[in-house]
């Protein structure tokens, strides 16, 4: 069996990676049985409407138009096969399915989308992504977009290279009756064995929901992140952790293990058992609020009301965010996760 390469690029704060160091997750691991469902046969109504609501990726601006219609994409299984040069196990899950999404994410605010630093890195990264609501499969087909489905990045509002996460700033107020998802405040801890769920966009395609995701203990109490196990493919890095009241609670991150299995014949996706331990990896959502609210940004919704985000970590106090300059990126260590599938050529 030879395993996907994963490249770990580590940089001290400053460093610029260029785009070719830069990719998409290179894991990929299914906890006993698949538990990923299309939105449509999901049985749990909250949880479908936070996907068709709230719950995005990030795409390649050169697949969308922006007036809507189809994402143009090859399969998920001509990506893999283009990556190893092997084709995909036929019976391996959504082969036929276009696979667009680089990342997952989540609408925060009006115009704001959380997703994970390692799939905007930078200006030119984010400059090059459309983020794309609304990508789900409807009558076993991927719905057809709208012009109120697809955004552009105006700019990186708040990122943390350390904790992995980037809060985007989009060029307009997201409408057509998509609405921020409900972020837990506070800095609740996830325990292990806690019932969760992740919406995204795994292997690049259309929008599945996972809510046979468990939390695992603390992975580095110190930059706030936890293990958990789920159903993980690349294209789900960002995508929102949510805890059974369908509040978003952390954000995913990265794994720990390398699990494409490539045979002689085709690529299969490695399945572990559920007892094995967690390898996945998240960050709290908080600690990404908290940045934002610091910067005392002003946006519409998360700091008008501070509540637990703001509170002492505002300048100035008095019931809000007080006014300050928009800082460039986070200090801390850079960690970039090298590609699994080959990186589309930047503009």
């Amino acid at each position: 069996m030879r395993q996907a390469l994963l490249l770990l690029i580590v940089c001290s704060f400053g460093c610029v990676a260029s785009p070719e160091e830069v990719g998409e997750r290179s894991d990929a691991i299914i906890y006993g049985d698949d538990d990923r469902l299309e939105v449509e046969d999901h049985p749990d109504a909250l949880l479908q409407d936070i996907a068709r609501r709230s719950v995005g990726a990030l795409v390649d601006r050169r697949l969308v138009d922006p007036s809507g219609g189809a994402i143009r994409a090859a399969t998920w299984g001509q990506r893999v096969e283009a990556t190893f040069g092997v084709p995909y196990c036929e019976d391996a899950p959504h082969g036929v399915q276009p696979s667009a999404a680089d990342c997952s994410g989540v609408l925060i605010d009006d115009d704001l989308f959380l997703t994970a630093a390692h799939c905007v890195p930078t200006q030119d990264f984010c400059d090059d992504y459309s983020v794309v609501f609304g990508w789900y499969n409807e009558g076993g087909m991927p719905r057809l977009l709208t012009s109120e489905d697809v955004y552009d990045c105006d700019r990186i509002a708040v990122i943390s290279y350390l904790r992995d996460y980037a809060i985007i700033q989009l060029d307009r107020v997201v409408g057509g009756g998509h609405s921020p998802a409900l972020v837990r405040e506070g800095p609740d801890r996830i325990r292990p064995g806690d019932f969760l769920s992740i919406i995204g966009h795994s292997g690049g395609t259309p929008m599945k929901i996972d809510d046979a995701v468990s939390g695992g203990p603390a992975y580095d109490p110190g930059i706030e992140s936890f293990l958990f196990k789920g159903d993980t493919l690349p294209g789900v890095s960002g995508a929102p952790i949510l805890n059974r009241m369908g509040e978003v609670i952390g954000v995913v991150s990265r794994t720990q293990v390398e699990t494409f299995d490539v045979g002689r014949d085709c690529v299969a996706i490695e399945q572990t058992t559920d007892a094995d331990d967690p390898f996945e990896i998240g960050g709290y959502v908080f600690r990404a609020m908290h940045d934002l609210c610091r910067r005392g940004l002003g946006f519409r919704n998360v700091c008008a009301d501070p509540g637990a985000w703001c509170e002492g970590e505002c300048a100035g106090g008095g019931g809000g965010c007080a006014a300050a300059p928009a800082e460039g990126f986070g200090g801390g260590a850079l960690l970039l996760l090298g590609a699994l599938l080959v990186r589309r050529r930047r503009r």
